[in-house]
């Protein structure tokens, strides 16, 4: 790839020696206190630590960015892969110069010349990755309760039992139950959105990422038999307790865990910031109201980059045909595709000549993973319709039974 220069600055690849340097202008843009020392970064830091490019203006690194190589499912139970961006920051004293745009297109070019179909960050603001072709691919939601006003509908399930596990620690990191990895593994098959997780992330970022400060975390496992079913990771706080991550394979077993959360005596505030939005905990207790919808936001945001590579690896709820066109996303994938999908499995080719529907790159990337419909795009004019008689066709082909979530904070 080649550097991009202007005038008196450049964009190129950090070396390891500036890692350092990277992690300092990281910091000073997302306010975090300066460090209080020089020692290298983590393994998960590091991990491809050639994928970190920096902008420099004056011989001075003014804003950075990484991408990691990881996965992201999808609807049918695969899975592609996905460059990781992260840590895409611009000193205070050199915004709006062009930095942000001069990374990006580095990090997304990078990511072409890789072979990644797609790219996923998580955003800081929201109105800053339409422009490069990113839409909101999944949304989280935070929940909360007071364990004193829940009361349950149904007995408890007693085909799953629970297990509190310590957690073995080392200068490496966590070492992470194969049962939870497991489990973990089967839930992306299961769910769109989700995103893959190294065993360097695995050792260093779960069950909570080391640079968010508070106490340390406790696991329990949901079992059914000799299978792990689900995990939760929680941890006690002065005044609530927070529920960092609760996973589960079935509505029993995230009941048996939702359960077990609101059984933990001494606090009585329980606060979950991420969890999927369709998740049962209100369904479960007989007062919905007592389960407190704090909000929904965003969560991992998609970048197409090669639309047909994308579609044709998604499944599908419904066979049929649609011609479809895409625009302001990169010069790469702006053009005209036909969908073709028999028995749930799709054909995406590029095509010339007239299409049933027209839409942006990044309600396409949201549409992909089912956080919004088709006929929900139409109706606030994200999508054109050319020929009316596909619109229900169109929307039972994309139609998803789970809801996507991310899950893994990257």
């Amino acid at each position: 790839m080649q550097t991009e220069r202007m005038s008196d600055r450049a964009v190129r690849r950090a070396s390891r020696d500036e890692l350092m340097d990277v992690r300092r202008v990281a910091r000073a843009a997302f306010l975090a206190p300066p460090a209080a020392d020089t020692t290298a970064g983590s393994a998960w830091d590091e991990c491809d630590a050639d994928r970190c490019f920096v902008s420099i203006e004056r011989d001075e690194i003014v804003a950075t960015g990484t991408a990691k190589s990881l996965a992201i499912s999808l609807p049918g139970g695969t899975s592609i892969p996905a460059a990781g961006i992260s840590d895409v920051a611009v000193l205070p004293t050199h915004r709006r110069r062009g930095h942000q745009r001069s990374i990006m297109h580095a990090l997304l070019t990078d990511a072409i010349e890789r072979g990644e179909p797609t790219a996923i960050l998580t955003a800081s603001d929201a109105r800053l990755y339409g422009r490069y072709g990113f839409g909101v691919g999944s949304y989280r939601e935070e929940v909360a309760f007071d364990r004193r006003m829940l009361s349950w509908r149904d007995a408890v399930d007693w085909s799953v039992s629970l297990e509190l596990i310590d957690l073995t620690r080392s200068a490496s990191g966590v070492t992470v139950p194969d049962a939870v990895k497991a489990c973990f593994e089967v839930v992306q098959r299961r769910r769109p959105g989700v995103v893959a997780r190294p065993d360097a992330w695995w050792a260093e970022q779960w069950p909570s990422p080391p640079w968010i400060p508070g106490p340390s975390s406790r696991v329990v496992l949901a079992r059914r038999g000799d299978n792990c079913v689900g995990y939760a990771g929680y941890r006690a706080h002065r005044a609530h307790v927070e529920v960092e991550e609760l996973v589960a394979i079935d509505g029993a077993a995230e009941g048996a865990l939702w359960r077990y959360v609101a059984g933990l005596e001494l606090i009585d505030r329980i606060v979950a910031p991420r969890v999927p939005v369709d998740a049962v905990l209100a369904l479960l207790v007989d007062d919905l109201r007592a389960v407190e919808h704090k909000g929904r936001r965003d969560d991992v945001w998609l970048c197409i980059l090669d639309v047909a590579r994308v579609l044709s690896a998604r499944g599908y709820a419904r066979d049929g045909t649609v011609t479809f066109a895409v625009r302001g996303g990169s010069g790469a994938t702006d053009g005209s595709y036909r969908l073709s999908v028999r028995n749930g499995v799709g054909t995406c080719e590029r095509v010339d000549g007239p299409v049933d529907l027209e839409l942006d790159a990044p309600d396409l990337a949201s549409l992909v993973t089912g956080a919004v419909t088709l006929p929900a795009l139409m109706y606030a004019g994200r999508a054109r319709v050319i020929d009316d008689a596909v619109i229900g066709r169109a929307a039972q082909m994309f139609a998803t039974d789970v809801a996507p979530w991310g899950i893994t904070q990257f």
